[in-house]
This record gives structure tokens, C-alpha cells and sequence, in this order.
């Protein structure tokens, strides 16, 4: 990423600079060989731009605006005639050609990429979330803590307005232009990054990275303001020069020091779960990943002796793929990244359970480690489940229940349940499994969201689409040690996902919440 993001950088910096030379900054004093120049090297520039990250179109889409403030500004001000404007406007259309033709063999790759990622389990960004959570990143970092985050927000801020008010305040009319192709480059790009988030909410400040070098252009206004005559006293000239200049060099500091030395905002430890499993796994175990990168680059050396595989979960298919490759083995071990959506039903240590015992679990710094010690039974889901007839409301109908007829308390149970999506529905449900004794206490109990096998939550099924509107989720149920022998009951209550929850009092129509035995 650190590559990646520092090139899109450098050569989204070179493509705006070589169009702001091309258009502003003595234009009309260069040769037609020489604008010829620049016009190629703005082309590949930019398409190289492309090549890096798809979000260049967002500083395509400024750049774009920019071409045509200069053509707007040539016939308002200058008042070319009509073979000069048609000369403009084939630079400007011959510009973006060129960049689309350099791109056309990555095009409908990247357009498939584009339109058909989607997440509707993520919630786009407010505005003002939006906008504190770049203006962080951009500043301090986000890895620093809320109080001087805040205030090295602010303080960068003031430095922004004041020294341009400075600037305003002595008539430096040189800097009009500078100040709104900067504010342009920095405000239009996350504009339109915000729009495009309301429909394909996937939020993160580093994917508009390129617009940063507009943001301390804007602060180096500081820079002119020193060097323009004062009108005060000499110390108090120098005195706002330094702190000008200075202060957000000195919050950037700060920023980077906590990058380096807070340990509650390090990236996550793969080193340490690779050397753990060095130090740990035979050549006989089994090693399951859910994320590959950057995992499989610290784990990849040739020092740990277990295969290690990245496995894409469908619940249709785990099972045998699990009998397929961990047959035979005495232990199988899953790594999960916490932010990764690969197996959100837990349908690999459902089954992993179900074939043998966990053995442990150990939590690293972005990372957990579950494993299993295998007994040699096969990996089974249940897919023809017996039938059961429990509506919740008019919305969701649970037809097909499987589950373990007897537990221990160092085996949890099992339960497979099938639903169905009777109607369309805008709320997210999720699933309480309850083992309850006959007294009514419960002694096991485990919430989690009903989930396709998009993963998506109830309010985005499709209801036309059978694929996707009924499901399959698989839950186990820990037993406490000291829970007597005896005959329970097992519930099944469906809720809004969202609070505030029938627990709490709130008397919800069955529609929203429901409980039936199964």
C-alpha cells in the first residue's frame, strides 16, 4: 500500500503540475512544439495515474473543469476568435483522447471491477464524518489520540484560513488563481468521492491520497506571506513568519511520532502470527487463512511446517473441501483478519467443531488463531434439513432445522436452520439461539445476524432472486461446566439488529421481532 499510494501521489502531483504549466503558467508564451511536449507527457502522466488507482477519474473529473475554466476564461477575458477557440478545444479533447486511448486495454476490466463491487452491509459516511475523518488523515494522521488529533485539526486549520487572509489582506491578486486551482483540486475530488459513497458506501481517506499535495500547496501560502513586505512592526512580521511556517511542520511531527510509538493504532501483527506458527505447527497440521495479503507475505518463508491454504468459504462447498485437504491431519488452524467478511456465519470452526475439538484461541494484534484438534470424523453441513414451519411475521419463514439431539459440556451443540424471505423488509434481522431449562433459565445462548450467502444482512435480499433470498446459518452453543443434566429447550427468537431491543422493554409487532421453539 505504502508503494502504491505514494506513486499515485507522485504522478497525480506531475500530471496536475505539467496541466497547470500547460494552461496558466505562461501558456502563451510557448512554441506549439514545446505545447505539443507537454500535452504527451500531461497524456501519459495520466493515464499511468489510471494504471495506479481507478480513483484518478475523481482527479480527472477537476482536471476536467479546469480545461474548461481556461477555455471559458480565454473567450471572457481574451476574447480569442473562433479559430483560436476551436484550437483550444481540440487540445483539450485531443487530452482526454489520448489518455483514453493509453487506458483502453485495462477499460472494461476496470469498468467490470467498478460497477459491480458492492457492500450493502456497509452505511455510507455522514457529511460531517466525512469530512473530520479526511481532514484527519490528511493532517495528523489517524493514528494519533482524539484530544491532540483535535486540536492539531484545528490548529492546521487556523493556519489555513489566517495566512490566506493574510494574503486577501495585503491585495496579492498573484494568488487568486494559485488559491482556486488548489481549493479546486482538494475540494471537487472528495466532493465527488463523498456523492459516489451514498451508492457504494467503501470509505477510506488513503484511496483520495492524491489530492494531499493540493492541501500543503495551501498551507505554503505561509511561505509567500513571508516574503512579502510587512507593514508592521519587524517583529511582529517575523514572528507571524515563523509561526506560519512552522507550526504545521511541528503538528506533522507530532502526527508521525504517534504513527511510530502508539501501539494501540500499529498495523496489524502477521509477523507475530507467522512466527507463532513456526514455532507451534507440525508437519501433519493444517493451516486455514481467510485473508492472503499481507499475510501470506510474512508467512510464506519456508519456516513454518504445516500447509497453509487461503480459503474463499462458500457454505456449500467448505465441508468437502475441508475433507478434501485436511483429512488425515491432526490439527487445523484457522486465521482470521478482523476486518475481513469471509466467513462472518463461522461456518469454518462450526464445522471444525463439529469433526473434532478447539483446542485454543489466541488473539493477535488485528488477527485471531482458533484451533482444532481433529478426531478423524468427517466434515459434515446438514443440507437436507427436516422441515419446520415457524413465520416471524409476514417476513421470514424458518422452514428446515437440524441440530445435535444431545451435548456435553466440553462439546457445545450444533444447529443448522434454514430461512426464507417471505416479503421485502428495510430492517437487518439477527438470530438468538437459546438453550432454556425447564426452570427457564438460560444456560447457552448466541446472537448473530442472518446472513445470505452474499453475506448481505435481510434488508438488501433480493426477493425475486432465489439465491439470495433464503439462507442456511450455522450457530454452536457452549455449555457452562457446571450445567446439570437434563432435557432443554431450544429457541430461536428473531430481532431488529438495531436498538433499541424487545429486552428492554420496547413492545415491537411480531413483524420486527418474534420467538418460536424449535
Amino acid at each position: 500500500e505504502v508503494r502504491g499510494y505514494a506513486l499515485i501521489t507522485c504522478l497525480a502531483t506531475a500530471s496536475t503540475l505539467v496541466l497547470w504549466r500547460l494552461l496558466f503558467a505562461g501558456a502563451r508564451g510557448d512554441t506549439p512544439r514545446k505545447r505539443g511536449l507537454l500535452l504527451l507527457l500531461y497524456i501519459v502522466l495520466t493515464a499511468a495515474c489510471l494504471y495506479t488507482h481507478y480513483f484518478t477519474v475523481f482527479l480527472l473529473l477537476f482536471q476536467n473543469l479546469a480545461w474548461l475554466v481556461w477555455l471559458a476564461r480565454g473567450q471572457i477575458i481574451h476574447k480569442y476568435p473562433l479559430k483560436t477557440l476551436t484550437a483550444h478545444t481540440g487540445l483539450w479533447l485531443a487530452s482526454q483522447l489520448g489518455i483514453l486511448l493509453l487506458f483502453s486495454p485495462q477499460l472494461l476490466f476496470a469498468l467490470r471491477q467498478v460497477t459491480s463491487y458492492t457492500n450493502p452491509n456497509l452505511n455510507p459516511p455522514t457529511l460531517a464524518y466525512f469530512i473530520s475523518r479526511t481532514w484527519q488523515a490528511y493532517t495528523v494522521g489517524l493514528t494519533i489520540d482524539p484530544t491532540p488529533a483535535h486540536w492539531g485539526m484545528g490548529l492546521i486549520a487556523g493556519v489555513l484560513v489566517i495566512s490566506w487572509l493574510i494574503a486577501w489582506g495585503m491585495r496579492q491578486r498573484q494568488l487568486l488563481a494559485p488559491f482556486v486551482f488548489l481549493a479546486g483540486w482538494l475540494i471537487i475530488p472528495l466532493a465527488a468521492y463523498f456523492a459516489v459513497l451514498q451508492r457504494q458506501p467503501s470509505f477510506e481517506p488513503r484511496y483520495l491520497i492524491l489530492v494531499t499535495p493540493a492541501l500543503f500547496l495551501l498551507l505554503s501560502v505561509g511561505g509567500q506571506v513571508s516574503r512579502i513586505r510587512c507593514h508592521v512592526s519587524r517583529v511582529t512580521c517575523y514572528v507571524s513568519r515563523i509561526t506560519l511556517l512552522t507550526l504545521p511542520c511541528l503538528i506533522f511531527i507530532i502526527g508521525l511520532h504517534s504513527y511510530y510509538t502508539n501501539e494501540t493504532y500499529f498495523k496489524d501483527d502477521a509477523v507475530g502470527v507467522a512466527n507463532w506458527l513456526a514455532a507451534e505447527t507440525t508437519a501433519n497440521d493444517i493451516i486455514y487463512v481467510d485473508v492472503p495479503h499481507p499475510f501470506h507475505y510474512y508467512a510464506d518463508q519456508g519456516r513454518i511446517a504445516a500447509p497453509l491454504r487461503y480459503l474463499f468459504v462458500d457454505i456449500h462447498t467448505a465441508a468437502d473441501t475441508l475433507n478434501h485437504e485436511a483429512a488425515g491431519r491432526d490439527r487445523l488452524f484457522w486465521i482470521t483478519w478482523y476486518g475481513s467478511d469471509t466467513d462472518p456465519r463461522g461456518v469454518i470452526p462450526f464445522l471444525a467443531e463439529k469433526a473434532g475439538r478447539k483446542a485454543g484461541q489466541l488473539d493477535f494484534r488485528g488477527y485471531r488463531v482458533q484451533w482444532f484438534n481433529l478426531t478423524g470424523e468427517r466434515f459434515s453441513l446438514p443440507t437436507d434439513l427436516p422441515p419446520a414451519e415457524a413465520v416471524f411475521g409476514d417476513v421470514l419463514r424458518l422452514d428446515g432445522a437440524a441440530y445435535s439431539d444431545h451435548t456435553t459440556t466440553n462439546r457445545p451443540a450444533w444447529v443448522t436452520l434454514h430461512f426464507t424471505l417471505l416479503h421485502p423488509t428495510g430492517v437487518d434481522y439477527k438470530v438468538s439461539l437459546r438453550l432454556r431449562g425447564d426452570d427457564g433459565r438460560v444456560v447457552s445462548q448466541r446472537d448473530q445476524d442472518l446472513l445470505n450467502d452474499r453475506h448481505f444482512r435481510t434488508s438488501a435480499w433480493p426477493i425475486t432472486d432465489p439465491a439470495l433470498n433464503q439462507t442456511i446459518n450455522v450457530y454452536t452453543l457452549s455449555l457452562a461446566a457446571d450445567t446439570p443434566p437434563g432435557v432443554y429447550r431450544l429457541e430461536a427468537v428473531v430481532y431488529n439488529s438495531q436498538p433499541p431491543y424487545p429486552s428492554e422493554g420496547v413492545n415491537r409487532p411480531l413483524a420486527a421481532d418474534g420467538e418460536r421453539k424449535i
